[in-house]
């Protein structure tokens, strides 16, 4: 530091101290002297000055007192005046200090960059989450606080990750080929663009961060899905036809939950009750509570009776970012199930077959099976491979029979259209959606039909928009005592 440049300091000091600006000539020489660690006597001839050495001194003590104060005012302190011997080391400590201010607000706002960064992200993955946060987790330690968090948590936990782990961790989640979302691939490449810019980071510096993959846990497919199951009752005795309107989905929801396998331990379930509202826009609350718990909720499940098994619980409507009316199929894959299922007595020969069709049917490719005649129980009863794969559309019975028998016989799949007598075709485009088709793909297969292009989705008659599910996965059940009693929480 040169003697110009502690005077500069000097000065500053008693700016930020409010103290009196003007120097004297006199204390001017003083400081530059005291700065070369000359003596009083030797600042007088140095300088030339005319004054006694006793002036000198008194009117350098006033000086220590000034800046002194200055220094108190500005760090808080309460130090006595000091004398000439500790002048140079207090500028020095004041320098040392004003750095380390300076580097602190430049991290604080380097921080409140990057908070905002990672909040944007984590607001942008609210539109859909489908395997976020167990992509991310598997490129982590295996510290149950890492495992246990949920995206939210998990955006937090990372973003004050050291730059080099970072950038390689967000990059390998950009471009994970099990993340199959263009648009989540994309919110995260403009993450890593908008850290690189804040940090100045080259784009050579950055493909050497990024040029080694990290090392990543594979995942069962299982273990990246999770489910909102939701028990509707027909009790209050409401026509099922009438139940799409807000005001009546709300008196048939009965209890919700979260529902997901433990990506790290298939064996384990995470089974999570989510309490239900007084007021109205109960399915838009329990839809959000269940994204609070973890972002990968992919599927809703209905679990009714048979008297509201036909309704369509795809076209609920819920409120989303987007807009008011956002229908459930727009978002998630809606299936149906039997609550009569729910308390199966495990023993019983009608949960006996349904493990045992259920088992066959994960290797088998779908071939379907039309009911065309009115004896229900009969085709039912039939050799169970007949019986896996059935297309109602044809049932001259009532579809309530057709249930009570389905549970009655364990069979694990129906599908049908709600308004076949109106339009015939529908059972030849069911057949032709699924017929040969794996069983892991019904599921994109009947979200697909259910979203067509707009050209369909205009018809009235297209059979996707009145496309009945039922798929029994006798492993995905939520608790049964909520199933069988008021949960009053």
């Amino acid at each position: 530091m040169t003697k110009e440049e502690f005077v500069d300091n000097v000065l500053e000091l008693l700016r930020e101290g409010k103290q009196n600006l003007t120097l004297s000539e006199l204390e001017l020489k003083g400081i530059k002297g005291c700065y070369e660690r000359l003596k009083y006597s030797e600042i007088l001839a140095s300088a030339n000055c005319n004054c006694t050495e006793g002036h000198l001194r008194r009117e350098m003590s006033n000086f220590f007192g000034k800046i002194t104060n200055a220094f108190n005012h500005v760090t808080g302190e309460n130090r006595e005046k000091i004398q000439k011997n500790q002048f140079v080391p207090l500028i020095t400590e004041y320098i040392n200090l004003k750095n380390k201010s300076q580097i602190i607000n430049k991290i604080n706002v380097e921080n409140n960059d990057k908070i905002k960064i990672f909040e944007k992200l984590n607001n942008e993955l609210k539109i859909k989450r489908p395997m976020t946060a167990a992509i991310i987790k598997s490129y982590l330690s295996d510290d149950p606080k890492i495992q246990n968090s949920n995206l939210k948590e998990l955006i937090e936990k990372i973003k004050d990750y050291e730059e080099s782990f970072l950038f390689s961790l967000l990059h390998n989640v950009a471009y994970d080929q099990r993340l199959d979302d263009p648009l989540i691939q994309l919110i995260f490449e403009q993450t890593v663009n908008d850290l690189k810019m804040q940090t100045n980071i080259s784009d050579l510096d950055y493909e050497q961060l990024t040029s080694t993959q990290l090392e990543r846990i594979e995942l069962p497919k299982e273990g990246l899905e999770a489910y909102l199951i939701i028990k509707v009752d027909s009790s209050k005795n409401i026509r099922y036809k009438n139940i799409t309107t807000i005001e009546n989905i709300e008196k048939h929801l009965i209890r919700a939950w979260f529902w997901r396998l433990n990506p790290n331990n298939i064996q384990n379930k995470d089974i999570k009750h989510i309490p239900l509202y007084d007021h109205n826009h109960t399915l838009t609350h329990i839809i959000n509570d269940c994204r609070e718990r973890s972002e990968e909720i992919t599927s809703v499940e209905f679990f009714a009776d048979e008297k509201l098994l036909s309704s369509d619980f795809e076209s609920w409507e819920y409120k989303s970012e987007f807009k008011p009316n956002t229908k459930l199929k727009e978002n998630y894959f809606v299936n149906s199930r039997l609550s009569a299922r729910s308390c199966i007595d495990k023993t019983s020969d009608p949960y006996k077959k349904w493990i045992k069709k259920w088992e066959k049917l994960q290797n088998e490719a779908i071939i379907v099976e039309d009911i065309q005649d009115n004896d229900c129980k009969h085709h039912c009863r039939r050799q169970e491979n007949l019986t896996l794969w059935i297309n109602l559309c044809d049932c001259q019975q009532s579809h309530e029979e057709m249930l009570i028998e389905i549970a009655s016989e364990g069979i694990p799949l129906a599908l049908w259209s709600r308004r076949y007598n109106l339009s015939p075709t529908h059972k030849d485009e069911i057949n032709a959606l699924v017929s040969n088709q794996p069983i892991t793909e019904l599921p994109k297969l009947i979200h697909k039909a259910r979203n067509p292009p707009e050209k369909q989705e205009s018809q009235s008659d297209y059979f996707g928009h009145h496309l009945s599910l039922l798929l029994e996965d006798p492993n995905r059940m939520p608790p049964f005592h909520y199933l069988t009693s008021q949960h009053l929480g």
